[in-house]
């Protein structure tokens, strides 16, 4: 998610933003079948983990890069 979020700041990144959705979707699904497959504390534990590094941390550094950077400094 974080690759994604550097290729919509970067100018002519066609190429990463597709390969880097392919790759989300890919991990998406491996994630998917995993849970499904899962027993119930792996499951319960995958799912606080994905909450918490996918919505914890990278909307806290989502956030921390729009209000402490501007314009081409978020891209470096």
């Amino acid at each position: 998610m974080l690759w994604m979020y550097y290729a919509l700041h970067k100018s002519d990144a066609c190429l990463l933003i597709t390969t880097n959705a392919f790759g989300c979707v890919i991990e998406t699904i491996y994630i998917a079948i995993f849970i499904a497959y899962a027993p119930k504390k792996a499951r319960v534990s995958t799912a606080k983990l994905l909450l918490l590094l996918n919505l914890g941390v990278f909307c806290l550094i989502l956030l921390l890069t729009i209000l402490l950077t501007k314009g081409r400094t978020r891209v470096n």
